[in-house]
């Protein structure tokens, strides 16, 4: 055994990172999707994006509960409830 993670130490590090990382990622999605959206987004806009809840309904209707967006502390949008249309050409 000894030998064997001598030989495959490199192979052995990178798959857990690997597995570490998709791990991390999954969690993410699967339990503060709505954060990591809002962060996305965050990064993509620049104004500050907040909901309450992020749900994929059907295949191309996103529904986004509580949606805020806000700039240099002035509220641009606020709305209870938004729904996105998207397809695979936009």
């Amino acid at each position: 055994m000894k030998e064997f993670y001598k030989n495959n130490k490199k192979k052995i590090i990178t798959g857990l990172s690997l597995l570490l990382i998709l791990a991390g990622g999954y969690w993410s999605v699967r339990y503060h999707l709505s954060k990591t959206v809002e962060i996305i987004l965050q990064i993509a806009l620049g104004p500050k994006i907040s909901s309450s809840s992020i749900e994929f309904k059907r295949y191309g209707l996103i529904e986004i509960k509580n949606l805020k967006l806000v700039n240099n502390k002035k509220t641009i949008i606020e709305a209870p409830k938004v729904e996105l249309l998207y397809s695979k050409e936009s």
